[in-house]
């Protein structure tokens, strides 16, 4: 959970990162000759903490529009 605008902007931060990293990963993946199959059990994880972290991020803005 977001509680103020530090933790806004480090989250922010934090989830570019993040989606850096997750398609650096498919990329190394993908060279080492993992199948389709393969890279999506494989991100699978990445993609569902990255997509929680959005959700916390748009509850914190939709908070401070209010």
């Amino acid at each position: 959970m977001i509680y103020n605008e530090a933790e806004y902007q480090q989250a922010l931060t934090r989830l570019d990162e993040d989606r850096k990293r997750l398609i650096e990963h498919c990329q190394i993946w993908k060279d080492q000759g993992f199948t389709p199959e393969q890279l999506r059990n494989l991100k699978e994880p990445l993609e569902t903490f990255i997509l929680k972290f959005v959700e916390e991020i748009e509850h914190y803005e939709r908070s401070q529009s209010s």
